[in-house]
């Protein structure tokens, strides 16, 4: 366990600093970026546990980074990084139309829907998976 956390606090500043957005964070108030990761997911999770937050807590992580992203991605030249959004978008999509129709048809048979779908949607979101590339025609 020690072992798992040190390794862990040695490479995520190095992996955080890919991200301009968390050093000028850390610049301003001096809070190291790993503990603002390590806050928000808390946070995020923290919300999850308390019902009422749970929707648009996942509403939130599904609809904010993605945004951003896929207007970079539109503005970037070459079609790749176009059909993962693309792609992630119509999966986004598909998920909300479900709740819009069957939302207490699907709380009841999966209680920890909207967990999932955070999980799911963020695993979609990460580019070490690139997820939506096995699904290009």
């Amino acid at each position: 366990m020690l072992i798992a956390q040190n390794s862990l606090t040695n490479t995520a500043p190095q992996q955080l600093t890919k991200y301009p957005v968390l050093s000028t964070f850390e610049q301003r108030t001096q809070v190291p970026k790993t503990y603002l990761v390590i806050g928000t997911v808390a946070l995020l999770t923290l919300f999850h546990f308390v019902n009422p937050l749970a929707a648009p807590t996942s509403n939130l992580v599904g609809w904010a980074l993605p945004t951003y992203l896929s207007f970079k991605a539109l503005e970037v030249p070459g079609r790749q990084d176009d059909v993962q959004w693309l792609t992630y978008w119509v999966v986004f999509g598909f998920f909300n139309f479900l709740e819009s129709i069957a939302l207490r048809m699907v709380l009841y048979y999966f209680p920890w829907y909207f967990a999932f779908k955070t999980v799911f949607i963020l695993w979609l979101q990460l580019p070490t998976f690139r997820v939506s590339f096995e699904f290009e025609i």
